[in-house]
């Protein structure tokens, strides 16, 4: 048997359930295993007296009340006090093992036959012992100087498969015994991705073994236990037959952040919870270079710009987001910030500063940090130095900590407008909001120190750069700055490298729109997204006339790109929402059929495609057949009648969509055929495949059927919960079945989750921030006025917010977007 008890997930229930003042146990428990029946409760108790005397309690009591049918198992560890008493009475040094753990730091475990426990070791056994004995002994390795919510210990009956990296450690996988083989791919993935961090961060791995561990429910989706990392299992395992490529682009991904967190994060890490975003979002920058590495034709960097600046951006663009480096005192708090902001924002900011520096004096900064604080702690000014250390000998230093202060301590991002007289260039910079914020008291007189890049038409494949600082003084300030008189065209923001938007005067952005009209490789596929996502935004915050985005779109019919794809379905989908019962939202379906019929009929459904043509691809049929593209859906549903009647095996990266048409224009019937096979499967992305396609149904009943079954938990993972209800919000009939849900199943949801939970939040965000209208608006106010959310607060405030966004957009541009769809829509 393998073992392990998951610290990282543990140590946030112990914190959140301490009471300060006293000294008593602390009990809480994890379930491990393969289902319920096989699972073993591992009872974790923190005590602070007396450890023999208690040790020898805990064996004779279980020699009296033995059982034969469990394996009762307790794990005696000493600690001084829980994170914020530490915290307080150590002076900000959480870390040092004598404060922590004062007693000599060696695990030893008291277990029933049939039980061996083999987290301290690189492999795992079951020794040979007759029923007659009792009790073994297993003696675990002294351990490296840690922080105490990267211990791990799991118990399991797994298999396992491994291979040794380049320099000598052994890589382990465990998973239940008839899935081990679906971790083949994560294997191989992971020893490149090791090698290539261990390479990169210049700082040998210091333990013997690394194991990575699947759990059959967990909710935070992994952790970067040191030398056992945990994996929810469609996070690690798949099947190369039925597993699509954006889901093992996601469990690459996944593996990538838990690895550079073995060096960034665990060898060393933040002083306090405040800098979190340094280590999640470093991790979260360090994951797509790791992945760019290994796979270079999946084009991971501009993804990036898909999956984290833009997602950031629009968070951040909010007066209730918060500042990177926000102070945090208890474990409410904590979890609050386990967000977009800490992850998104913070790999962002990484990636623009990787852009200023370059990536070779990036690096050798990031090695002089590690080397000064390994076994240590660290804050982000700690960084800061390193780097600026590094850019002394290069041609233009950087002084880092100047130019990362107005982005860490401050909430948001500049909006950079640029205006034009003559040869002249004026940008000046203000705090973007959504909206207006005088309605929020947010101080808008933020400035920062942008690195504004731009090209033009006279040298379009140059890039230039200045920045926006008095050169003086060097603060940050507005700029004027020269260009040759022929230019016709200037961009700014070059590749969306920058964490900001960019506005232009009205003749500005006739001219790029007259480009990517007629030229529109012109741009990069990541400059013609950046345009597309800046435009729509700025008409939503009403700063852009509605039809310039509208028209800027047009280009797409000549489009190839994933990227510029993939940014525009997701505002055309968006504003779909929000015209859900206006009469320009038929006119809407028709324009975006026309934009994606060329690109459709070239692509069709042949599946054996490019990786990134395969995620252009599943984009494109998705956007068909959800605007209503007859001749895609007819293919789907032709398709989903094959796959019932067993005539087709269908191709991994289509099959949801066909699973979801299915089920759209179908009844009972084929929700229930697909309801059985998700009970059936045991693959992990095909259990997402059906939960997703589930949601898709047109049959009100059959969705409260399905919320119900995800609610009472049947046969659905307390972790796929959230899936759930995320997915049954986005269809339009489903969007007010999920709020009367989650008002009706509060207490059980607050039961389920708890209040300390980044979930609740996440399910707040779900299901209104979508909303419209002022009396839904008014209705969500009311029910959450005496409801207290506990870390879903700043969730909650930002749903209200989105939701005022909206309501907004749609009084200030209805009837302007009725005229404009119905003018330049085919009619279909």
């Amino acid at each position: 048997m393998a073992s392990s008890i998951s610290a990282g997930a543990t140590t946030r229930r112990l914190s959140r359930r301490r009471r300060t003042g006293k000294k008593k146990n602390i009990y809480t428990a994890v379930w491990v295993g393969k289902d319920a029946s096989t699972c073993v409760r591992c009872a974790v108790i923190l005590h602070s007296a007396k450890r023999k005397k208690r040790e020898a309690a805990a064996v004779k009591r279980e020699k009296k009340h033995f059982w034969p049918l469990f394996y009762f198992i307790f794990f005696l560890v000493r600690v001084c006090q829980c994170y914020r008493r530490v915290h307080r009475r150590y002076s900000q040094d959480s870390r040092r093992p004598q404060h922590l753990f004062p007693f000599f730091f060696s695990f030893f475990l008291f277990h029933y036959c049939f039980v061996c426990v083999g987290a301290g070791r690189s492999d795992s056994h079951r020794p040979d012992i007759s029923l007659q004995v009792l009790c073994v002994q297993d003696n675990f390795h002294e351990s490296v100087p840690m922080s105490t919510y990267l211990v791990a210990l799991v118990v399991c009956d797994y298999g396992r498969i491994h291979e040794v990296t380049k320099t000598g450690v052994t890589l382990s996988i465990y998973a239940p015994p008839h899935m081990t083989s679906q971790a083949d791919f994560a294997l191989k993935a992971a020893v490149k991705l090791f090698d290539y961090f261990q390479s990169f961060f210049g700082f040998s791995y210091p333990l013997p073994k690394l194991d990575l561990i699947s759990m059959p429910d967990f909710a935070a989706g992994a952790m970067e236990n040191w030398g056992l990392a945990v994996f929810r299992e469609s996070a690690l395992l798949m099947d190369n037959n039925t597993t699509s490529s954006s889901a093992k682009q996601r469990v690459v991904l996944i593996l990538a952040h838990e690895l550079a967190h073995q060096w960034y994060g665990n060898l060393v890490t933040m002083k306090w919870w405040d800098d979190l975003w340094l280590s999640e979002g470093f991790a979260s920058f360090a994951e797509y270079i790791g992945v760019h590495h290994i796979f270079p034709e999946w084009a991971m960097m501009d993804q990036f710009l898909h999956s984290n600046t833009m997602p950031a951006l629009r968070t951040d663009a909010l007066s209730t987001s918060h500042a990177v480096s926000v102070t945090v005192s208890d474990p409410i708090e904590i979890e609050a910030i386990f967000d977009t902001i800490s992850y998104s924002k913070g790999a962002s900011i990484f990636y623009m500063l990787q852009r200023v520096l370059g990536e070779e004096i990036m690096r050798r900064g990031l090695m002089l940090y590690l080397e000064r604080h390994q076994f240590g702690n660290a804050n982000m000014d700690d960084l800061w130095q390193a780097l600026s250390l590094g850019t002394l000998n290069s041609s233009h230093p950087v002084p880092v900590k100047d130019m990362m202060d107005t982005w860490t301590h401050q909430l948001g991002y500049p909006l950079v407008t640029l205006r034009r007289h003559g040869n002249m260039i004026h940008a000046s910079q203000k705090h973007f909001l959504l909206v207006n914020s005088s309605l929020h008291g947010v101080n808008s007189s933020h400035k920062w120190h942008v690195p504004l890049s731009f090209t033009t038409s006279a040298a379009p494949n140059i890039e230039s750069q200045i920045w926006m600082r008095d050169p003086l003084s060097l603060r940050a300030s507005d700029i004027n700055f020269e260009i040759p008189m022929n230019v016709s065209w200037i961009k700014a923001n070059v590749n969306a490298s920058g964490y900001y938007r960019v506005n232009y005067e009205p003749a500005i952005w006739q001219s790029l729109i007259r480009v990517l009209a007629n030229q529109p490789t012109t741009f990069s596929p990541a400059d013609r997204a950046q345009l597309i996502d800046d435009a729509f935004t700025l008409a939503w915050a009403g700063m852009l006339n509605v039809t310039v985005p509208l028209t800027l779109s047009q280009y797409l019919v000549n489009e190839t790109e994933y990227l510029p794809w993939s940014t525009a379905l997701y505002h055309l989908r968006k504003l779909d929402t929000v015209l859900s019962i206006r009469t320009a939202r038929r006119s809407l379906h028709c324009f975006v059929r026309h934009l994606v019929t060329p690109l459709y009929s070239i692509m069709g459904w042949t599946t054996k495609v490019p990786h990134i043509q395969s995620l252009l691809q599943r984009e494109l049929l998705e956007a068909a057949v959800y605007f209503g593209l007859s001749s895609a859906v007819n293919e789907a549903r032709r398709l989903f009648t094959q796959w019932m009647s067993g005539q087709v095996q269908l191709p991994p990266d289509i099959r949801d969509i066909v699973y979801s048409t299915g089920i759209k224009y179908g009844g009972w019937t084929e929700w229930d055929y697909c309801w059985q096979r998700y009970k059936e499967t045991n693959v992990p992305d095909e259990r997402l495949n059906f939960l997703r396609a589930l949601a898709a149904s047109n049959d009100p009943w059959i969705l409260q059927q399905y919320l119900d079954f995800a609610m009472e938990r049947n046969s659905i993972r307390v972790q796929d919960i959230r899936k759930v209800v995320e997915s049954v919000a986005q269809n339009p009939v489903g969007s007010l079945l999920v709020w009367r849900q989650l008002q009706t199943r509060w207490n059980m949801i607050e039961v389920t989750f708890g209040r300390a939970s980044f979930t609740i939040g996440r399910l707040i965000l779900a299901a209104v921030s979508h909303f419209h209208d002022p009396l839904d608006l008014k209705s969500v106010q009311t029910f959450f006025r005496n409801v207290n959310v506990g870390s879903g607060k700043r969730s909650l405030m930002q749903s209200l917010e989105l939701i005022q966004a909206n309501i907004n957009f749609l009084n200030k541009n209805d009837r302007q977007l009725e005229q404009w769809l119905n003018r330049n829509s085919p009619r279909c």
